[in-house]
């Protein structure tokens, strides 16, 4: 089942942001703050502005997506930028992009979203074809240097 977040799904949400990033690698490169984690998680489901849903199976939460909408101070209105997207649950994952793409598309103060792919992400093929088919193109190279990263 797909649905809005609740705050009392913060923590988990929360965990399963932390399980992402454990899962992609990121815990080899950087210090993983659980508690900026579950204060981003906080501020996606307590914010109208902002996004977050879940996926929940037999009522525990195995999957979530949130963004976070933003003023650029080169555009007329605003951004959103997907900032978690994780999903135990095949399929689920699919219905959480979608229900975050209708949301976007309902809200005229956005002008633009976007979902970074990372190199590290799990299915990051299926994952770009399905951003493709809601209409997201990918765009504007990102460079990156980390330290400590060969």
């Amino acid at each position: 089942m797909i649905r809005i977040a609740k705050p009392s799904d913060i923590n988990r949400i929360a965990e399963l942001g932390e399980e992402s990033l454990r899962n992609n690698g990121y815990d080899e490169w950087f210090v993983i703050d659980k508690e900026k984690i579950r204060q981003t998680t906080q501020e996606c489901v307590s914010s109208a502005k902002h996004f977050a849903w879940v996926s929940e199976i037999d009522g525990e939460v195995v999957g979530a997506v949130g963004a976070m909408s933003f003023p650029l101070q080169f555009f007329e209105r605003e951004q959103c930028s997907v900032v978690m997207f994780y999903c135990r649950e095949a399929g689920d994952g699919g219905r959480l992009l979608k229900q975050l793409f209708k949301w976007y598309m309902s809200r005229p103060m956005l002008k633009r979203i976007e979902f970074t792919i990372d190199e590290n992400m799990k299915n990051m093929d299926r994952i770009m074809r399905f951003l493709g088919v809601l209409g997201l193109t990918p765009d504007l190279p990102v460079y990156n240097h980390l330290k400590g990263r060969k």
